[in-house]
């Protein structure tokens, strides 16, 4: 019997929206003639438009059958497995549409959506800007990227995107909301106060309207205010993560006012809606605690390589600025910055691309595969990092020192020892139970290191590991070092910031104390941001006290620590 009437008719029917009679005579078609992959198509893509994507997989996977080399079915099926939550497997089906079909931009656009689904948002992003670079005008890959740069906190990056995603579509709510919180995030608020009016006009009743409305009255001072906004974001239809955020930002507002019981209850609403989301779930919270261990347990003969290869003749003066996560880092970062003889890398660390460059199998059996490289491999690791520092600083070092900064490549100070034992270390300290307790109380980018911060039991375990690791290098390592405290710092900017140039074999320059002028023209992307650009103060010196009753089922893990770097017990 012909099919094609029929099949016209019901297809007809799926484009004018009627989409589940359009499914009925499929199924009907089907059962007519079984495995039909035309039918099988339009089935798995009404089945797909209808929310029902682990059921669609079958008939895409039978249409892949009689035609593996068609792009489109590959990219239906990468969808419909995405649905499904089989990221790996909706990956690969991406991944060959796009080998199938490399210009075509809806295929990249949907191998960026399974990347950016996976965890793999930096991955996601270059997908996302060869849609657009292929299709300037396509509106959905770029409200992605827009939100893929924000959500990954690279703000000022994120701008120019959203606007004209914005410009594309002005009334798409959603990349404008973006746009105003990237402008929130990156100090432009009268711009970001007259688009949320604009948001409000054209989306008065779109739940992010409650958000953007608490951030304009927080900005104007209304407190009382933003707090009851922020209340009603908590039980509004919103997102995981949005609603997380509002959860968030109530808190933040609480802490302000002196209500920590309140306060810290709130952080905790937040933080079980970050532990709730997606990319949460496809992380491995003890990958980052088994590789601390692993370096524990390595010697100090361990990093030193039997291949050493060549010295770069000309790689600067370099530091690598370490410490735990809220020790105060971004603040030092740009009292050294600020110096005209300092370039930093503002946590975009080279040291990274060092561990990218790794062949597979060396990466994946750190840190015992390190003995394996040979000096060639080794000279090519440091012109990577050299390269790499060049291109993050816009300069050729050629009369600068380097500072590279990410707090926690503390837990890396062996490997780079290894791979550059000309490095020094510069180990930022603060009170264990402040840098705890500041974790725990920041909204970050998730990762496999950000993830520890969810709880505060888990936040105090890994600050432990970390720190014991760093008491096990004090004494391995031969590389100089050099702690100082962030409350020294701010008790005497001065002295402390001295104490650190001194170290670098570096003078004075009265730069340095217009720091916080140079954050100001800095695309900050830590939780300190608003807080480096302001004079120098002691508010969070001692902060934990105000929270000492929830801290106390962590204090005697952190005890040692307080102990041994000097700070008054509890």
């Amino acid at each position: 019997m012909n099919n094609r009437k029929p099949l016209a008719d019901a297809q007809e029917l799926h484009k004018k929206g009627r989409i589940k009679d359009a499914e009925r005579r499929y199924r009907k078609l089907l059962k007519r003639a079984p495995g039909d992959p035309e039918i099988s198509f339009y089935l798995g893509l009404a089945l797909l438009q209808t929310g029902r994507g682990r059921e669609a997989v079958g008939y895409f996977e039978t249409v892949a059958k009689v035609a593996p080399n068609d792009p489109m079915v590959r990219d239906h099926l990468g969808q419909a497995l995405l649905a499904a939550h089989q990221y790996s497997k909706a990956i690969e089906q991406h991944l060959k549409a796009k080998a199938l079909a490399p210009n075509r931009p809806e295929v990249l656009f949907n191998l960026g959506i399974a990347l950016e689904q996976s965890g793999y948002f930096a991955e996601a992003a270059a997908e996302y800007r060869k849609a657009v670079q292929l299709a300037p005008n396509f509106f959905p890959a770029w409200a992605n990227l827009g939100a893929n740069l924000h959500k990954s906190g690279f703000y000022t990056d994120a701008l120019p995107v959203l606007r004209k995603a914005h410009e594309l579509n002005p009334g798409a709510p959603e990349p404008l909301a973006t746009l105003i919180s990237a402008l929130e995030f990156t100090f432009q608020d009268e711009e970001a106060d007259r688009l949320t009016d604009k948001f409000l006009q054209i989306a008065a009743q779109h739940p992010a309207g409650l958000l953007m409305n608490a951030k304009k009255q927080e900005r104007a001072g209304n407190i009382e205010a933003a707090c009851d906004l922020w209340r009603q974001a908590t039980v509004a239809p919103l997102d995981d993560f949005r609603r997380s955020g509002a959860w968030y930002e109530l808190a933040k507002l609480q802490d302000k006012q002196g209500h920590y019981h309140e306060a810290f209850q709130c952080f905790e609403k937040s933080n079980a809606l970050s532990a709730s989301r997606r990319e949460v779930s496809l992380m491995d919270p003890q990958e980052r605690p088994r590789m601390v261990a692993a370096y524990l347990h390595r010697s100090s003969d361990a990093w030193v390589p039997k291949n050493p290869g060549q010295t770069i003749a000309d790689m600067p003066p370099l530091f690598f600025f370490v410490g735990f996560p809220r020790s105060g880092t971004t603040l030092m970062e740009q009292v050294l910055g600020a110096h005209p003889m300092i370039e930093t890398t503002n946590e975009k660390s080279p040291f990274t691309d060092i561990l990218d460059a790794l062949p597979v199998k060396t990466k994946k059996q750190l840190p015992e595969a390190l003995d394996s490289l040979t000096g060639e491999q080794m000279d090519s690791l440091r012109e990577t990092f050299l390269r790499s520092a060049r291109n993050i600083t816009g300069s050729d070092l050629a009369e600068s020192s380097l500072v590279d900064k990410l707090p926690l490549n503390l837990v890396e100070l062996g490997p780079i020892q290894f791979l550059l034992p000309e490095a020094k270390a510069i180990i930022a300290l603060r009170d264990p139970r402040d840098v705890c307790l500041s974790c725990f109380m920041q909204n970050f980018n998730l990762n496999q290191s950000m993830v520890q911060f969810l709880t505060l039991e888990s936040t105090a375990r890994y600050y432990s590991a970390v720190m014991e690791l760093w008491l096990h290098y004090r004494k391995t390592l031969s590389m100089k070092w050099i702690e100082y405290r962030y409350e020294d710092l701010v008790a005497d900017f001065e002295g402390t910031a001295r104490h650190v140039l001194d170290f670098m074999d570096l003078p004075w320059d009265d730069s340095v104390n217009r720091y916080a002028e140079h954050a100001r023209n800095k695309d900050i992307q830590t939780p300190s941001r608003v807080a480096v650009t302001q004079p120098i103060n002691s508010r969070a010196v001692s902060r934990w006290r105000n929270y000492e009753e929830e801290l106390k089922p962590i204090l005697p893990i952190l005890e040692p620590f307080v102990k041994e770097f000097g700070y008054e017990p509890s």
